[in-house]
């Protein structure tokens, strides 16, 4: 799969898709939700130094990533999000959690 990358809004788009594209959208100033985390959801792990590096991951991990979270270098790509397991989404201190924005758009 391709990914285009815009600079203002760091937007990716899977470019080769025939009818539906995925969009998915990370805003360069995103911080994410401070000292939050989720609980016992992570599959993957990677060292990354930036936020941005840990979306991209999520992305290409279609339908298995639906949120990511941030430990200083560390990038866990999580199965679950805050919606679909609320309980689990609690306080952990240098933590910041990220809800990955996926989006599908008809191709003209």
């Amino acid at each position: 799969v391709s990914i285009i990358v815009a600079k203002n809004n760091l937007e990716l788009t899977a470019t080769e898709c025939k009818e539906r594209c995925e969009l998915s959208k990370l805003n360069h100033h995103e911080t994410g939700i401070k000292d939050r985390a989720m609980s016992g959801h992570s599959f993957r792990n990677f060292t990354l130094q930036k936020t941005y590096d840990c979306h991209v991951k999520c992305f290409d991990e279609k339908c298995r990533c639906q949120a990511f979270q941030i430990f200083g270098q560390r990038c866990e790509l999580l199965d679950e999000d805050r919606m679909s397991a609320p309980d689990d989404f609690v306080r952990k201190d240098g933590y910041a959690y990220f809800d990955m924005r996926r989006e599908y758009v008809n191709q003209v």
